[in-house]
């Protein structure tokens, strides 16, 4: 008699994404306008299969704004409920680092997926972004306002 195997439940997916909050020196937020949707962004984006957040986050920025960088604290992980034509989803958002002007001279735009960038204050923010991503910015910058001694702990852990 052979055996009858039955496969595993399948499990639920999520969409999962990285990004990275920058400050200039002012404070103001980062954000991009992308060609493709109507809501501005962080600069980061959807993370791969196989491809660890923090790694999609460095691609991502690199990418989109052309900014070699190293973002490697956590500020926040925010969960996206179900929306229109997307299923649910995790965002991951690392701490991006104050950009000087220098630094910002530097960034140059993926001109296929975006169109603008600019700095605003989270009040601002608000008129830009989706409600969701205004909340968890807010998040982002009460951890950082916590930890304004620079020592914001490491809470991104991934397996090797």
């Amino acid at each position: 008699m052979t055996e009858q195997r039955t496969s595993p439940p399948a499990f639920p997916h999520k969409q999962v994404s990285a990004g990275a909050l920058f400050l200039n020196e002012s404070s103001k937020i980062l954000l991009v306008n992308p060609t493709y949707k109507p809501p501005w962004e962080i600069p980061g984006g959807m993370v791969e299969a196989d491809e660890a957040p923090l790694a999609a986050c460095q691609r991502e920025v690199l990418e989109e704004i052309g900014l070699a960088v190293a973002p490697v604290t956590l500020l926040s992980v925010g969960y996206l409920r179900a929306h229109s034509n997307r299923g649910d989803s995790v965002r991951f958002i690392f701490w991006g680092g104050v950009l000087d002007a220098a630094a910002i001279a530097q960034i140059q735009l993926q001109a296929t997926e975006l169109s603008e960038y600019r700095f605003v204050t989270l009040a601002e923010a608000a008129a830009l972004v989706r409600p969701s991503l205004h909340a968890q910015l807010g998040q982002c910058l009460t951890n950082l306002a916590t930890n304004a001694s620079g020592a914001i702990p490491n809470t991104y852990w991934e397996e090797v």
